[in-house]
């Protein structure tokens, strides 16, 4: 289940750095070279995407890996059901 957690609450911040960044889960698509299926499922938590994907992500949304996982701490049930 912890896997579950960490999934979504990087979906989760990656879909608002993109959004802060006002791109579409198109424009990331395109930039990054990922399929935008793959973005889409990827932000609602049912990817897990290779440090090789998160790089390419980080470099689309112009950020670090650090950045991009400062934002991932514990997602609780209760959140997981918004």
């Amino acid at each position: 289940m912890a896997k579950k957690h960490v999934a979504y609450a990087l979906g989760k911040r990656i879909a608002y750095l993109r959004k802060q960044r006002e791109m579409s889960q198109l424009d990331l698509s395109l930039d990054s070279g990922i399929a935008k299926s793959y973005i889409c499922e990827l932000e609602a938590g049912k990817r897990n995407p290779s440090v090789l994907i998160l790089e390419r992500v980080c470099e689309s949304l112009d950020i670090t890996l650090s950045t991009l996982f400062e934002g991932c701490g514990p997602v609780t049930t209760s959140q997981m059901k918004r």
